[in-house]
């Protein structure tokens, strides 16, 4: 959970610092990401990150519940409801899958790094 510091900037400084560390943590997975690189590409100090986050695991967890919760409005469950049969539900899911790749590709690899 971040302190009432991250939560008090500003939303575009929050998003800056939330994309820096998407874009780490999809591209290195947890263990290999770096908050160097993260403040680096935020544009704020290694103190300041931690000022606004216990530690990377925390900072982690909160961009997953994040990215989790915008996959959840993009890729609705109860729209399944609709299908008679699997292959149309297949099809369905397929095709929003790859539209959710092509809006949020960061986001996908996050979960795909996940996964892996």
């Amino acid at each position: 959970m971040p302190s009432e510091q991250f939560l008090n900037l500003s939303s575009e400084k929050q998003t800056e610092i939330l994309n820096s560390c998407l874009e780490e943590f999809a591209s290195h997975g947890f263990d290999a990401a770096s908050t160097n690189r993260i403040v680096r590409r935020a544009g704020i100090s290694k103190g300041v990150l931690f000022k606004y986050f216990k530690n990377k695991e925390s900072l982690f967890l909160y961009v997953c519940e994040l990215a989790l919760k915008q996959m959840f409005e993009l890729f609705p469950i109860g729209n399944m409801r609709q299908f008679d049969d699997l292959f149309s539900c297949l099809k369905y899911i397929t095709m929003r899958k790859i539209m959710v790749y092509k809006q949020h590709p960061v986001m996908y690899r996050l979960f795909l790094r996940i996964t892996f």
